[in-house]
């Protein structure tokens, strides 16, 4: 059961949606989770405009809510409007060096904050979206939260990153999921909510029909791809002989595994050994072996959590990286993809903002 509230750009909650024909929801695991509905056009109007969204209640309580980014209207009595959630305004903003100050006035270097991964994650946000941005910068209604300290403590360095993307790698090592949600459609608010997913008991275990626990796959596919790199050389700061150079390698297995593959990590910005080493040991997990499966499911598995899967006798343990549910009048299915997060289900807006963030750290280190 899922129930479909119009939003107004002032948070607060407009008329109904009813007699949807078909709701597509894909949550997930630090990306914006995306929701299209199917209806009648009259059914969606208020949401096909800028700015216009919607809350949706899921049957269990919790809540998707996002904008309308893109509707289509036919000869046909049934429109189709996609929401993005509100997760998706950080991977719209950038990281700013001073967040103080505004960009043309901009004269620091790097942002360069220290402590568990929670709180400099909700840090980075509260500067670049919250209360502690410039005021055309905040989001509106956000509630950006202390937090509760989780997470390993790490030094980040933000010079113009997609904030999102930044968060994302911030809370990736820690397993901690985080989102921008509108909790109620009767409260005009919106809060950064961080979790962290337990893993799906052993009891729980996939399989395909003879293998694993209740939960068998069907239709599935796994894919494996060799890593990208397995060997990081950095260049720090200097010139010629004299310049800083680091190595820093695969440690996971996949070196000895698949061989020795080598990338260059410019870092021509820093004189600091741990930068530079931190930007080879991001280089070489970035290039990690993708391994993923696709599957569809007979129930829903929580976004994030980690989940072993048996494929003919054979287990791999991954993280829940997407959940797609499509709810008709009819029924409700589910498919996953179960991966690493290399092979995160992302859409091609969000790879496309990846992209731009890789090309802006190449830029800001020359």
């Amino acid at each position: 059961m899922v129930t479909i509230w119009h939003r107004a750009p002032d948070l607060s909650r407009g008329a109904l949606v009813q007699g949807h024909r078909q709701v597509v929801l894909v949550e997930r695991f630090n990306a914006p989770d995306t929701v299209q509905i199917t209806a009648p056009q009259a059914e969606l109007l208020p949401l096909m405009q800028a700015g216009h969204g919607a809350c949706v209640v899921l049957g269990d309580g919790s809540v998707i809510s996002g904008v309308s980014v893109q509707w289509v209207r036919s000869s046909t009595t049934t429109a189709t409007v996609t929401l993005e959630a509100d997760t998706g305004v950080a991977w719209r903003r950038l990281a700013y060096a001073n967040p103080t100050q505004a960009w043309a006035s901009q004269t620091a270097a790097y942002d360069r904050r220290t402590g568990p991964a929670e709180s400099i994650a909700l840090a980075y946000l509260d500067a670049n979206l919250g209360a502690g941005a410039l005021t055309a910068r905040r989001l509106t209604g956000l509630t950006v939260p202390a937090g509760s300290g989780r997470g390993t403590s790490q030094t980040r360095t933000a010079r113009f990153d997609v904030l999102g993307a930044l968060v994302a790698s911030i809370l990736e090592p820690d397993g901690l999921r985080w989102r921008i949600v509108q909790t109620s459609p009767d409260s005009p608010t919106l809060t950064v909510e961080v979790t962290q997913p337990a893993p799906v008991p052993a009891a729980r275990s996939l399989g395909i029909p003879g293998y694993g626990g209740p939960g068998l796959l069907s239709d599935w596919s796994y894919e494996v791809t060799r890593p990208a790199a397995t060997a990081a050389l950095v260049g720090a700061q200097g010139e010629l002989t004299s310049r800083m150079l680091r190595e820093r390698l695969d440690g996971t297995g996949a070196l000895t595994a698949w061989g020795r593959a080598e990338v260059f990590v410019d870092q021509r910005q820093t004189d600091q050994s741990a930068e530079a080493d931190k930007a080879g040991d991001d280089a070489v997990a970035d290039a990690q072996p993708v391994v993923k499966i696709t599957a569809s499911i007979d129930e829903p598995l929580p976004v994030g959590a980690l989940v072993t899967v048996d494929l003919d006798g054979v287990q791999i343990t991954e993280r829940v990286r997407s959940l797609t549910t499509t709810i008709t009048p009819q029924r409700t299915t589910y498919k996953t993809v179960i991966a690493s997060v290399q092979g995160a289900d992302l859409d091609m807006d969000q790879r496309r903002l990846l992209a731009l963030d890789r090309q802006a750290r190449k830029v800001a280190a020359q």
